[in-house]
């Protein structure tokens, strides 16, 4: 029991971690696309 919980906190954390990276990526993206969209 103890090891699924440990192996499932370390997906739940991977899983936070891409979630992050996949936020600053959208991020970054409408940064660019304010940055077009001023830019005119």
């Amino acid at each position: 029991m103890k090891d699924t919980n440990v192996n499932a906190g370390k997906g739940f954390k991977s899983h936070l971690r891409m979630e992050k990276n996949h936020l600053m990526k959208v991020r970054a993206t409408l940064d660019e696309s304010n940055w077009y969209c001023s830019s005119y």
